[in-house]
């Protein structure tokens, strides 16, 4: 079988010591060692920017250089690529160690103590640990490669949704225009038929755009640009404009559309805007998610001097235990029987909805159970709190 080879640099100016260490590796039974020796600090250091070594014996005290100079001049030049060294000495035991170990040399060892046992045993773990060390030193570059090349992707990522998200935002709104002129009616009359075409494709515009406002949205999370403008509000008003909003659409799925109100509600701070963005966003999930003569509440507990308590609970189709935080991802889908629910959106809703939560230094939390319903709820501080 054959022995594996390691380069050794021996270094002390003690010629025949480091002769002697040398016959100490030649005698191993497992490894063949390819050793050189040098007899000053210098040399030691030149040599090692001109080759690889496995691994280094310098003595403690050189005539031009202590070991640990030694081991601070080749970190210098070769940082990550240095090899291990063990530090040999024959005096200042105290001392030296200290000194050897601040230095991170890789072992000790005593000139009165070595012999062909302990010099191989000291020589093959610290070659050893000088492979685990370079292992760990090309992972870490290639997870910084990998880190740079990801933060490279991602940034083309933000760039594309913005750019798609602007530049179709245009003749988006102008298709839209011009399927408004057409049903009102200002071309000409439309059949019923014609009617229903317009009517749909009116609302594919619609929902074109708010994905569109969503990449919008995420961009902004993303690179840290979603400002929330916060300030003391009274939610009555947009707690009643969100359920208008939401009981047309329940009303045409036969769904009813409730709402409880318990405590006083008091003004809270929040950006009135967003916080409404992620009701509806809540609200219309519920509604998509439950079928026929279900029922969603939009539940809101007010207390005096405490936090304004949100829940939007419906008795849909629930969530799964081990997909309740993968619904919080950017661009996952929850599937139920019915395909076309997930082809309503890009799955970015909820994300979105609990940065903003966030955002109001509160979470965005579920509770669900798979065909009982689910419970999305959250707190807003009142201005009191």
């Amino acid at each position: 079988m054959k022995k594996n080879v390691s380069k050794v640099l021996i270094v002390d100016d003690d010629i025949d010591y480091s002769v002697l260490l040398g016959m100490f590796l030649s005698r191993d039974r497992d490894t063949e060692y390819e050793t050189m020796l040098c007899h000053s600090g210098a040399d030691a250091v030149a040599n090692c920017k001109l080759q690889t070594f496995d691994c280094l014996l310098v003595d403690y005290n050189l005539n031009d250089m202590t070991g640990v100079e030694v081991i601070e001049e080749l970190r210098k030049c070769l940082d990550e690529k240095m090899p291990p060294v063990i530090i040999v000495t024959s005096g200042g035991l105290e001392d030296a160690a200290i000194n050897s170990l601040r230095a991170r040399a890789t072992d000790f060892l005593l000139k009165d103590n070595a012999n062909r046992v302990s010099v191989g045993r000291a020589v093959k773990n610290a070659i050893e640990q000088g492979r685990l060390n370079r292992g760990v030193h090309e992972s870490r570059r290639e997870l910084i490669v990998a880190n740079l090349e990801l933060e490279r992707q991602k940034s083309e990522i933000q760039r594309f949704y913005h750019v798609v998200s602007h530049e179709m935002k245009t003749p988006l709104t102008a298709t839209r225009e011009f399927l408004s002129i057409v049903i009102d009616g200002l071309l000409g009359p439309v059949n019923d038929a014609q009617l229903e075409v317009l009517q749909d494709a009116l609302i594919c515009c619609d929902q074109i755009s708010m994905q569109f406002n969503d990449l919008t949205d995420l961009t902004r999370l993303e690179t840290g640009k979603l400002s929330l403008n916060i300030k003391s509000t009274c939610p009555e008003a947009m707690l009643k404009r969100v359920l208008a909003i939401g009981k047309e659409r329940a009303n045409e799925k036969g769904i009813s559309l409730e709402y409880k109100a318990r405590g006083e509600i008091l003004p809270v701070n929040m950006d009135e805007s967003r916080v409404t963005q992620v009701l509806n966003n809540l609200i219309g999930n519920a509604i998509k998610f439950t079928s026929k003569d279900g029922i969603v509440r939009l539940s809101v507990l007010g207390a005096k001097d405490q936090a304004l308590r949100i829940r939007i609970i419906d008795t849909g189709y629930g969530i799964a235990k081990a997909y309740k935080e993968d619904i919080f991802e950017r661009l996952y889908q929850i599937h139920t029987h019915s395909a076309s629910h997930a082809q309503e959106g890009l799955g970015l809703g909820l994300s979105i909805a609990r940065e903003i939560i966030r955002g109001h230094d509160h979470e965005l939390n579920v509770r669900s159970k798979l065909g009982v319903g689910s419970c999305f709820y959250f707190e807003l501080s009142t201005c009191n709190s």
